[in-house]
């Protein structure tokens, strides 16, 4: 630790600690993602979208004629409606209004990885979803030792109803 701070290091438990304020969110924290929602929602209102009475990460506006759905989880944004030019409009929108803040990434296509989900899209009048290698890379990472999980062990208390 840089010895020039060392007026701000507290002994917690036998271990050095350095509280520090931030001035700006820090990405991974619960505050940041809540602040990061609230002024997403404050922006797509703006806009004229309107929230989901169901799913506070859904916002649809007609456009075109008909509906441009947004979906989010945190930072990461689905957009679908019937016009690809209506999906490229809203992506101007979102490289205009966050571009400043970091790259906006873009991803378009039939097929789509989104939340360990692969969403497919290839087939007419279907979208397949499936987690297989969301799943299989979960057990890979597994440690040998917690492959006991599907064990029963006979002298174990029973499970009431």
């Amino acid at each position: 630790m840089d010895p020039t701070y060392k007026q701000f290091v507290v002994n917690e438990y036998n271990i050095q600690m350095l509280y520090v304020h931030i001035i700006k969110a820090l990405y991974g924290l619960m505050i940041s993602a809540m602040l990061f929602y609230n002024k997403l929602k404050r922006d797509l209102i703006k806009n004229a979208f309107k929230l989901n009475s169901y799913d506070p990460c859904v916002a649809n506006k007609m456009v075109h004629g008909n509906q441009l759905t947004i979906s989010w989880h945190v930072d990461d944004l689905k957009v679908i409606h019937k016009d690809s030019k209506a999906v490229d409009e809203f992506l101007e929108w979102v490289q205009k209004t966050y571009g400043t803040i970091g790259k906006v990434k873009e991803r378009c296509g039939k097929i789509h990885e989104y939340l360990g989900m692969k969403l497919d899209d290839t087939q007419k009048g279907k979208v397949i979803i499936d987690m297989i290698e969301c799943v299989e890379s979960m057990v890979k990472s597994f440690p040998e030792k917690n492959l006991h999980l599907f064990k029963v062990r006979d002298k174990s208390p029973k499970l009431l109803r």
